[in-house]
């Protein structure tokens, strides 16, 4: 899910870099 770089709140820039990160790890 891409979207235009806007300011975004620190739970939800949280949520997406744990979400990168499970990616990774479950590689």
């Amino acid at each position: 899910m891409k979207r235009p770089m806007v300011t975004i709140d620190g739970n939800e820039a949280a949520a997406y870099v744990a979400h990168k990160l499970n990616e990774v790890i479950a590689i």
